[in-house]
């Protein structure tokens, strides 16, 4: 402070005792006032310091009390939400076995009606063969009554050309006319 005080009368103009006395007193008069200024500041700070320390402490505790009822409300809603979410999941797997369920049954049904039809098959290509067989059967019987028919046609045309030429005979014969 001395060497703040001899730079400051060494900047002030020699020229009177009195004013520098007064200039001299205002400047400590000054530094007084902000040095009570500085500790008032610092004491208030240090109060402040001390109830925010305090009133921390207090809001801290009550900050816990408040996070820890808002920890265990979360934690309620959680569990509320995991108890909708697990009944929902429970539900759609009923509902899907349900329709897996009905699903099988339907293609147990499909199958049954596919036994029925390729059985349905079966005796059809059964009769279908027993009818070619019967076709078969037929035109071998159509073949053999054409065949039947043409020896009958073949004896009729003979038994004309037998009777042809005996009629010829007999006209050529003299005896016969």
């Amino acid at each position: 402070m001395e060497t703040i005080q001899i730079n400051y009368l060494q900047k002030l103009s020699p020229t009177s005792n009195k004013t520098r006395k007064e200039k001299l007193e205002v400047y400590q008069k000054t530094l007084e006032e902000d040095k009570k200024e500085k500790e008032t500041e610092i004491i208030l700070e240090t109060k402040k310091k001390n109830l925010g320390e305090e009133k921390t402490m207090l809001e801290g505790e009550e900050d816990i009390r408040r996070d820890e009822d808002d920890i265990r409300r979360l934690e309620e809603v959680i569990r509320r939400r995991e108890e909708d979410d697990i009944r929902r999941l429970e539900e759609a797997i009923r509902r899907r076995e349900d329709d897996i369920r009905r699903r099988e049954e339907g293609i147990k049904r499909r199958e049954g009606g596919i036994k029925r039809l390729e059985e349905d098959i079966r005796n059809e290509e059964g009769d279908i063969k027993r009818r070619e067989d019967d076709i078969r059967d037929r035109e071998q019987d159509i073949r053999r009554e054409e065949q039947e028919l043409e020896r009958k046609r073949e004896d009729i045309r003979r038994k004309e050309d037998f009777i042809r030429e005996s009629r010829e005979k007999q006209f050529d014969n003299p005896k016969f006319n």
